[in-house]
């Protein structure tokens, strides 16, 4: 029975101010008797998957139902389908989120909101009674789904009762609802007054999200320098997303002469806790030998444990290692592996690499890469 491999021609982008899965929908399979009995198998998987509120599979589904001409417009110029952006290819390089992270994602708070279902009625008592922390919490179930059902509206609605009592994090998730216009009308002179707000009162996300602004004009003038001052106030309090946007800076020499022994430093404190691009970024530093000793095995190393958490970067990255056989055994089936990945993930580019590599491949080590594909979880480390 000939094997089929459809790769996965949409990318899914960061969700603005939500909560984003780090687990794409793949779909690989045995082809049936006809071609249309194999494409009518394909929609069904991701049929089930979309039902199941998987957006990439809701992406893929309606791609797989285009017709030609459509689906060479879906892919020139990206779609947008509701809640979820999707981009066009040519800006993934840059990686750039549309937002500052949000209480969902982001890996730097300094305590856990994370409300157990039992004590969510708590929770939500003390939130009606006026307790800030706990409108706060109340705030980041409603944005995720956490116990309840998801609510933009609500979030942004126990958010701003926190944030006006004077919890800081509850006005940086303020302040991002303003910038992305999620939960109420967007207004990014609003956020930026939030985030400047919970920056004052020493909030290490504040300072970040006040970089961000700057970084990229919203809510105020673009201005390279002032990003940098509002990073190194969060870097310096250990922000990782602050610690890794001072790597991007250092490595590209922005608003600074280009400085990669400095990028590796700011990358590392953020890898480190965690950070899937600034753990890319390292490796790809370690595998020019820029700013550190050239080492290959540190290269694959942090590839490595960007890609187990789901990066579709650092999935393409680890591949080409077991490709090359750099800081690794050279390994066809795993290289195959992370290149179905990095293709469900988004890196169209992928695509063509795994073609070349699936004519050095037997049967077998194609059927246990689809296999090692099928069965991989990402692990978020925070």
């Amino acid at each position: 029975m000939k094997t089929y491999i459809l790769p996965i021609s949409l990318t899914l982008a960061t969700l603005v101010c939500g909560c984003a899965s780090t687990q794409s929908s793949q779909v690989w399979y045995q082809a049936g008797k006809t071609e249309a009995d194999e494409r009518r198998d394909l929609a069904e998987c991701q049929y089930d998957a979309a039902k199941n509120a998987n957006p990439l599979a809701m992406a893929n589904l309606g791609f797989a139902l285009a017709d030609d001409a459509r689906k060479k417009d879906m892919v020139k110029n990206g779609m947008i389908a509701k809640g979820y952006e999707l981009v066009d290819m040519n800006s993934l390089s840059k990686r750039k989120a549309s937002a500052p992270p949000t209480a969902e994602h982001r890996n730097d708070r300094s305590e856990s909101v994370v409300v157990e279902s039992n004590s969510f009625e708590r929770t939500k008592a003390a939130a009606e009674r006026g307790d800030p922390r706990a409108q706060y919490q109340l705030g980041v179930c409603y944005a995720s789904g956490h116990n309840v059902a998801k609510n933009d509206k609500s979030a942004f609605l126990w958010y701003a009762k926190a944030a006006n009592a004077g919890n800081s994090d509850a006005a940086v998730e303020v302040g991002a609802c303003y910038i992305s216009g999620i939960g109420v009308s967007q207004n990014e002179a609003e956020g930026v007054k939030w985030f400047r707000e919970a920056a004052s009162a020493g909030n290490a996300a504040g300072n970040s999200a006040m970089g961000f602004c700057y970084e990229n004009g919203r809510g105020v003038a673009q201005d390279d320098q002032q990003a940098l001052k509002w990073y190194l106030a969060g870097a310096e309090q250990n922000d990782p997303t602050a610690q890794e946007a001072l790597g991007h800076i250092y490595r590209f020499g922005k608003a600074v002469p280009v400085d990669y022994r400095e990028a590796a430093r700011w990358y590392r404190l953020a890898a480190d806790q965690g950070k899937p691009l600034a753990q890319e970024s390292l490796a790809a530093l370690y595998g020019t030998g820029q700013g550190v000793l050239q080492d290959y095995v540190e290269e694959a190393k942090w590839n490595r444990r960007a890609a187990e958490q789901g990066s579709a970067g650092g999935q393409l990255a680890l591949a080409k290692c077991y490709m090359l056989g750099l800081g690794v055994s050279k390994d066809s089936t795993e290289a195959y592996k992370w290149l179905n990945l990095a293709i469900a993930g988004g890196v169209l580019d992928a695509a063509k690499i795994r073609d070349d590599l699936l004519k050095q491949m037997t049967p077998e080590e194609i059927r246990d890469g689809q296999e090692r594909s099928r069965t991989f979880r990402p692990h978020p480390e925070r």
